[in-house]
């Protein structure tokens, strides 16, 4: 009887506790799988919260990307944000208008910078290029709703600097808001007649 007994209370402990690590693992994987739902639903409604924003902040904006593959790809980036999807992308390397992003309120354009694949004496300058994107990129309003990002990989100097200033006065386009992007990610090869 005793024995009985024994036994009786091991397999009702060993009962007990299989119960128990199951319910514990039961309610751990619930916890789990509600976490990761939750945060999930977070993360996706701050994404679309942001996307929302940067939307509705370049309503009635031009941005004008004058440089190299790396603009390109900000600008592609900029393209897919405005569009929910990205549905023409490609190695160009000359220039290209988005006039009917985000529902036909925001221009975006490129232009490539420097073309270094040309012989030197066949290279478009810098203030060719910004021209061409200028005028390929009109009507533009001479404020902060027109944004030129300007500049690239090794190739950026005090010169362009200067020929920008000159041209955006020239073109009566000296109030809008110009970035310029350095260094960054990407090939970072010297090109002949570009840096001196």
């Amino acid at each position: 009887m005793v024995v009985h007994m024994v036994v009786h209370m091991v397999v009702h402990m060993v009962v007990h506790l299989v119960v128990h690590l199951v319910v514990h693992l039961a309610v751990h994987m619930v916890v789990h799988m509600v976490v990761h739902m939750v945060v999930h639903m977070v993360v996706h409604m701050v994404v679309h919260m942001v996307v929302h924003m940067v939307v509705h902040l370049v309503v009635h904006l031009a941005v004008l990307f004058l440089g190299d593959s790396t603009n390109r790809g900000m600008m592609f980036f900029l393209v897919e944000r405005l569009n929910s999807s990205l549905g023409v992308w490609g190695r160009a390397h000359d220039t290209l208008v988005y006039r009917d992003l985000n529902r036909g309120r925001t221009l975006v354009s490129y232009s490539y910078y420097p073309q270094f694949w040309l012989d030197q004496d066949q290279r478009p300058t810098f203030r060719q290029a910004l021209l061409q994107l200028i005028d390929r990129s009109r009507p533009l309003v001479n404020s902060n709703r027109t944004v030129l990002v300007v500049g690239g990989v090794q190739w950026l100097s005090t010169n362009h600097l200067r020929t920008l200033t000159r041209v955006l006065s020239r073109e009566s386009l000296s109030e809008v808001l110009v970035l310029v992007k350095s260094l960054g990610m990407g090939f970072h090869l010297p090109v002949d007649g570009i840096r001196k």
